[in-house]
């Protein structure tokens, strides 16, 4: 990682012409919720180059909201054709910079449940260095770890840990913001697939003067969302929240997630 920040240092400098040429790519989704599936396709795109960086409007190590200012310095350092990986909150300032750049924003979501599960999962048993890391470990039971991840962390300390609805809800504009291209996890797991990378690939299309052949990326793309899900599945896939969540855990859910499900489309009501 060292390595490449020289190279992207020089072409962060390069003229506007070369954005247009070679827009940026920011895959960008909620903690959990298929980053990486949503990165393998985009890196099979022409041009893009992966300098393994990350913005996070709340850094996993601190656990601490980031100022707008800070995310808007981030933002405009991002180099002609670099592919990004992000946990970006929505704000009028970072869509405006993101713009700006010519980025090629997708943005994928997944069901706040399954969120919720892997989430449980993920920091009690993979993520030691995380601020949150203790919290979930010192809790056995996969059961109250649900239950702290729904309800998140009451105390006035230094970790950003609310419920499930605060952590979600800043993401929400993005959802209805121009330009974005929101993809689902369960569409990229599931028998539409080609579909979703045939969008990946039209929209980066649509934002690069760059002479493509749209057949051969597709291909590509559609090769590579092939062969990370197997692995996805193993770790889950989609409404594995079935199988763990109790009654006592939807009611909490639906207390605190209020019309989350709602909004993002994964039901109609609270009767679930």
């Amino acid at each position: 990682m060292v390595a490449l920040r020289v190279p992207r240092a020089v072409q962060r400098h390069a003229p506007g012409a070369d954005y247009a040429a070679h827009p940026p790519v920011l895959v960008n989704s909620v903690p959990k919720s298929g980053t990486h599936l949503l990165h393998a396709v985009a890196a099979s795109l022409p041009g893009v180059r992966d300098y393994h960086s990350f913005v996070a409007s709340v850094p996993p190590v601190v656990h601490r909201p980031r100022t707008e200012a800070a995310i808007t310095a981030r933002l405009r350092r991002i180099a002609p054709g670099e592919l990004l990986r992000g946990h970006l909150w929505h704000s009028a300032a970072a869509a405006e910079q993101l713009g700006r750049s010519n980025v090629v924003h997708l943005l994928v979501i997944r069901d706040p449940r399954d969120v919720i599960v892997s989430e449980a999962h993920y920091l009690a048993e993979m993520a030691p260095w995380h601020s949150l890391h203790r919290a979930f470990a010192d809790r056995p039971h996969l059961g109250d770890r649900v239950t702290l991840a729904i309800e998140g962390l009451r105390s006035k300390g230094a970790r950003w840990y609310p419920s499930v609805a605060q952590r979600l809800a800043p993401y929400l504009g993005w959802m209805a913001a121009p330009g974005v291209h929101t993809f689902r996890y369960e569409e990229l797991i599931g028998e539409h697939r080609l579909d979703a990378v045939g969008r990946v690939v039209t929209a980066f299309a649509s934002a690069s003067e760059a002479p493509l052949d749209l057949e051969a990326v597709a291909a590509r793309a559609a090769a590579a969302v092939d062969e990370r899900r197997p692995h996805t599945f193993r770790k889950g896939g989609a409404g594995g929240w079935r199988s763990v969540f109790t009654p006592e855990h939807k009611d909490l859910f639906k207390l605190r997630a209020g019309d989350l499900l709602v909004a993002l489309g994964y039901e109609e009501d609270d009767l679930w």
